[in-house]
């Protein structure tokens, strides 16, 4: 049983211990090919030290059973040089962010996104906010935003946290009230430019605040 009992700890285990197979081939297949492979390979090397002492004839002397000896393992060496290999297993970490770094196809769907509170809980219920344009994954659990993924979970007043520095956070969708900190106090939040106008416009409904 684990002892880390907090989210984030035990999704960084997970990242660092777990696994996945980035061969490309289907894990039903694997589990028949991969026995196959190594099979085929000892059936190679054996046949291939059979063939050398088939050449002994029924009394050979001592140099050819000595020549025969060492030609036999030199053929077995060669033979396990060749052997079938499985790919190793990547970690789940760097399947993740090989999977955030690819270029989406032209025929995959468009990515959602919408405007979203974001708050550090790093350190304390009130830390630095903005609000910005972020990107949703298929099930939206995920978020990422400005270079950064945060994932869902469940803790106490924090709902993600970020996968690459397991910081907690707080996202959620802005107010139509601008009353977004579930704290009074912390510097004030800073809305990006690019949704400032349809920040403005779509959630608070009224005219920009003047600076």
């Amino acid at each position: 049983m684990s002892k880390e009992k907090s989210a984030p700890a035990k999704k960084a285990l997970s990242l660092q211990h777990d696994r996945r197979n980035v061969y490309g081939e289907s894990p039903h297949a694997s589990r028949k090919n991969i026995p196959r492979g190594k099979q085929r390979s000892h059936q190679h090397e054996r046949r291939a030290v059979s063939q050398e002492l088939g050449g002994l004839g029924v009394s050979p002397d001592d140099d050819m059973l000595v020549a025969v000896e060492s030609a036999a393992k030199t053929v077995a060496r060669a033979a396990k040089r060749k052997a079938f290999r499985k790919t190793p297993d990547e970690p789940l970490a760097k399947v993740l962010a090989d999977k955030q770094r690819r270029v989406p196809s032209p025929r995959a769907p468009a990515v959602r996104t919408r405007i979203m509170y974001v708050e550090s809980k790093a350190d304390g219920l009130v830390g630095p906010a903005r609000i910005g344009r972020v990107s949703l994954s298929k099930t939206g659990r995920t978020v990422y935003y400005r270079g950064r993924a945060f994932q869902r979970f469940k803790g106490y007043k924090a709902n993600y946290f970020d996968t690459g520095t397991f910081e907690e956070y707080w996202v959620s969708g802005p107010r139509k009230d601008g009353n977004d900190r579930l704290y009074a106090g912390g510097p004030p939040v800073h809305i990006d430019d690019d949704v400032r106008d349809e920040y403005w416009a779509v959630i608070r409904k009224r005219a920009p605040a003047r600076k």
